[in-house]
């Protein structure tokens, strides 16, 4: 049994993307006998210019003539990681089994903004518009019947005893992002969640270094949209790998409280 994973240089210095391959089991026979797991995408071109080709050479993933994804992965909305998962999804050279995403369009209520015209329909449009490939993507795999996997935070088990434990976001901090996108109406900040989470932003949780020369930064933050990546950690024959997207400093602290209430 064999554990492998793959950091695919998707995009350019000026343009980069995020795309990691992960293979699990007999990785000398490959189709049936292993798992391949797809996490982001990079931007469109990506796809043919870098991924198919990685995955038709080195990752044996060959199943009665198409490339075999067990499961694929969005992290995040943001263009340089659900682009090439639009193109791997339209394929037809390609199966997936499983794929895991947020869903905005679904999972925000009006509640969440303060325009109270905005209605059930309206914000499911408009946030379906404002998150378009990853809407793509939704649509692309329910017409190819591929099943949706839970994104909540738990630990689930894949065909060969991967675990995936996903650490974050819980579902409240996750539409709090959400709604205080840029690109999304304006949040309501009398919202319980919103007014937590922004006195939190920022709060410090990490220790200084003091034999080097490092300084931590403790003022620079990230996007909202960023700091809604998905947090998981992978588990197989006692290996560990903590793939975090693009979360950010209160993302990232809220997941080692996670961890450490559940599993360490």
């Amino acid at each position: 049994m064999g554990f492998e994973i793959d950091l695919l240089p998707v995009g350019s210095e000026k343009k980069s993307g995020d795309c990691i391959v992960i293979r699990c089991g007999d990785l000398y026979k490959g189709g049936y006998a292993q798992d391949l797991i797809v996490i982001d995408g990079g931007y469109k071109d990506s796809w043919a210019s870098t991924i198919k080709p990685h995955l038709l050479k080195y990752s044996n993933c060959n199943i009665d003539g198409r490339i075999h994804i067990n499961l694929a992965v969005l992290s995040h909305t943001d263009q340089d990681h659900v682009g090439g998962l639009v193109e791997m999804a339209k394929d037809k050279d390609v199966v997936i089994d499983n794929i895991m995403m947020h869903r905005p369009w679904y999972e925000l209520t009006s509640s969440w903004f303060k325009d109270g015209r905005i209605t059930k329909d309206s914000l499911k449009g408009k946030l379906g518009d404002v998150f378009e490939k990853a809407k793509e993507l939704d649509d692309i795999c329910k017409s190819n019947h591929v099943k949706e996997c839970s994104f909540d935070p738990g630990t689930y088990t894949l065909d060969r005893d991967i675990k995936i434990s996903i650490l974050g976001p819980d579902a409240d901090f996750y539409k709090t992002c959400i709604a205080s996108c840029e690109k999304t109406p304006d949040a309501d900040d009398s919202v319980d969640e919103l007014s937590q989470a922004q006195s939190n932003n920022g709060a410090l949780f990490l220790e200084e270094y003091n034999p080097g020369n490092i300084k931590w930064d403790n003022t620079e933050n990230t996007s909202p949209v960023n700091e809604s990546s998905i947090i998981l950690l992978v588990e197989y024959d006692g290996i560990k790998v903590l793939l975090t997207g693009d979360a950010g400093k209160e993302a990232l602290r809220r997941a080692i409280k996670f961890a450490a209430d559940n599993y360490i």
